[in-house]
């Protein structure tokens, strides 16, 4: 299925509106905002699915969100992603006026934005500390230099040495 979507992604270029599994059978479902893309997306073993929103736009939004976050965000309003299915960008939040004004002063919303109320707020699953161990991908294996902290964004640095670029971690 991923090599199907990632395929799928390259041909429908701006009308690629995600990719999703679904099912027992992890059923590929592939969407675009162009119904004369769907031929396509059959034929290559994937069902079709005509939406109003490009991935690409619902990702600027998030992106938007991000950089508001950066002076904006309150507190009570700790999450917010692309949701496919959906076709839309949700924000998670204890408060939805306080999310509603979040949304408005990053300058996106509409129809493109979902305000759902949720008192669940994110957490770290383990503490990050100098010396622990990390691993890339699944073959190699490095160690905290020391945690880090951009904005909201939470992380550790390294020496640099053990992985390359894009390393997943």
């Amino acid at each position: 299925a991923a090599a199907v979507a990632a395929g799928l992604e390259k041909s429908l270029g701006a009308s690629f509106a995600g990719a999703r599994v679904s099912g027992d059978k992890a059923d590929l479902t592939v969407s675009t905002t162009d119904a004369t893309e769907a031929a396509l997306i059959t034929k290559a073993g994937a069902r079709a699915e005509v939406v109003g929103h490009s991935l690409d736009r619902l990702e600027s939004v998030k992106a938007a969100l991000d950089k508001a976050a950066l002076s904006k965000a309150p507190k009570n309003v700790p999450v917010w992603y692309v949701d496919v299915e959906a076709n839309r960008v949700v924000v998670n939040a204890a408060s939805t006026s306080a999310a509603e004004a979040f949304v408005k002063a990053a300058g996106v919303g509409g129809r493109l934005v979902t305000v759902a109320r949720s008192t669940e707020q994110p957490r770290a699953l383990a503490d990050i500390r100098g010396g622990d161990a990390y691993y890339m991908n699944p073959s190699g294996r490095c160690s905290v230099g020391f945690a880090v902290t951009r904005g909201t964004q939470h992380g550790f640095v390294t020496a640099g040495h053990c992985g390359r670029v894009g390393t997943t971690t």
